[in-house]
């Protein structure tokens, strides 16, 4: 059964709620008040993804070194969006079907995301998963993932169902410098068409 549009585009009421990941202890900067976003969101509690129409900056930078060691051999196909190649249907339904919560990775480790950049190393960060509303609420960016492989992270629904060529969609985004990417990739009219295709198919 496809489902309506209306029924997918929700505003405020339907946004996850941050859990402990809170980007304002996170990062090396604040984040400034956003703006009055000038569309309505897409949101939804039931699918596991959550996204709002965002137009603010994000502290996201990272320049303190973690000290664990990544055992890359645990992560496989199954736990790990950059080991994914093209996925036939079966692995496309079974995704739909788990969702982005075993391949998140939100919490790292994150020692394969450095990054040089002048004289600083830059790494993933936890703040990267969270976003906020106008009204100062945080959400999760629930399809937002990390690959502990990589080093990088992407767009869960994207990969799943985008032809993109973008960094988050494709070969994975490592800029760390500029977190407003993911940002604009959240706001952007690829992102909201593969999280409206998952939607659609994950309810049936």
């Amino acid at each position: 059964m496809k489902l309506p549009v209306a029924e997918v585009y929700k505003v405020d009421s339907y946004f996850t709620p941050a859990t402990d990941k809170d980007p304002q202890t996170q990062g090396d900067q604040q984040s400034p008040k956003q703006p009055q976003p000038s569309a309505s969101a897409i949101e939804t509690t039931e699918s596991g993804i959550s996204a709002e129409k965002n137009t603010g900056s994000d502290a996201n930078v990272s320049v303190a070194e973690p000290t664990s060691t990544v055992e890359t051999t645990k992560f496989t196909k199954l736990n790990d969006v950059g080991k994914w190649d093209i996925l036939i249907e079966d692995e496309l339904s079974y995704w739909i079907l788990k969702g982005p919560s075993e391949c998140q990775h939100w919490n790292g480790p994150f020692e394969n995301s450095k990054r040089p950049l002048k004289n600083q190393d830059r790494y993933c960060l936890k703040g990267l998963f969270q976003s906020r509303k106008v009204n100062g609420e945080i959400y999760d960016r629930e399809w937002l993932v990390y690959s502990p492989t990589t080093g990088c992270v992407y767009c869960f629904v994207c990969k799943l169902f985008s032809t993109s060529t973008a960094a988050l969609a494709s070969g994975g985004f490592p800029d760390w410098q500029n977190p407003i990417a993911i940002q604009s990739h959240e706001n952007s009219e690829e992102h909201r068409t593969a999280l409206l295709t998952y939607l659609t198919r994950k309810r049936g």
